[in-house]
């Protein structure tokens, strides 16, 4: 039983080294991360959050990703009451 376990754990090990030698951080260019430049100061306090870009900003980040977290499609505040009547 100890020599299967054994034998287990190498080929986990083993399936894991091989898979992670081909995972890459993606270019700017295939959609990874990038610097997106943030508002002043001046806008900030003008147009409060509402000025800063949808991409979110700063040296390094994923604009795609903060794109699809800042989404409203799916948002459990905004159901109305026909569509959980559809629901049910």
């Amino acid at each position: 039983m100890k020599r299967h376990l054994t034998v287990i754990a190498v080929l986990v090990g083993l399936s894991l080294l091989l898979t992670g030698a081909n995972a890459k951080t993606k270019t700017k260019k295939e959609g990874g991360k990038s610097a997106v430049k943030c508002p002043t100061q001046k806008t900030l306090k003008k147009q409060g959050i509402a000025g800063c870009p949808d991409t979110g900003c700063g040296s390094s980040i994923d604009p795609l990703l903060n794109k699809q977290k800042n989404t409203t499609e799916g948002d459990p505040d905004r159901i109305q009451k026909a569509q959980i009547d559809t629901l049910r």
